[in-house]
């Protein structure tokens, strides 16, 4: 799957989780020039709260987005979500739900050309932000 790259990034549009919040981090990603599009800015609000992970993993992928989310379970625990990361060959990157919307931002931007690497290649991979670096981790079957 072709994914589009912003004019001012190289980088894909991303899709962010409703873990990563409305404001605070896509403020934070736009203002340093990544072309973000939240889940309640997708669907809207209060919809954005009943929106299933596989509804947006499927829609994001079908726009060519890479996704920025906070939970990890879904290379691990759900086997349903597994499948459409796979099927839908989804571009995804992992941040620790604990941190806060700076450290996601900042931790994004430290990995940036590792992220712009890793988004040349075809999907379905999932990568983990660290504070220092990126780590591709495994999609068990």
């Amino acid at each position: 799957m072709s994914t589009p790259t912003s004019p001012r990034s190289g980088l894909p549009r991303f899709f962010l989780d409703r873990n990563l919040g409305r404001y605070a981090v896509p403020r934070g990603l736009r203002e340093a020039g990544i072309d973000v599009v939240s889940l309640a800015e997708r669907y809207g609000v209060p919809e954005d709260e009943t929106i299933t992970d596989v509804r947006w993993m499927r829609d994001a992928a079908e726009a060519g987005e890479a996704v920025l989310m906070c939970d990890d379970a879904i290379r691990k625990k759900n086997p349903e979500e597994r499948r459409v990361l796979v099927e839908a060959e989804l571009q995804a990157f992992i941040v620790n739900g604990q941190i806060t919307a700076a450290e996601v931002v900042r931790r994004f931007l430290t990995s940036r050309d590792a992220i712009e690497r890793a988004c040349r290649q075809p999907g379905p991979f999932v990568y983990r932000l660290h504070p220092d670096r990126l780590e591709r981790r495994q999609i068990r079957p």
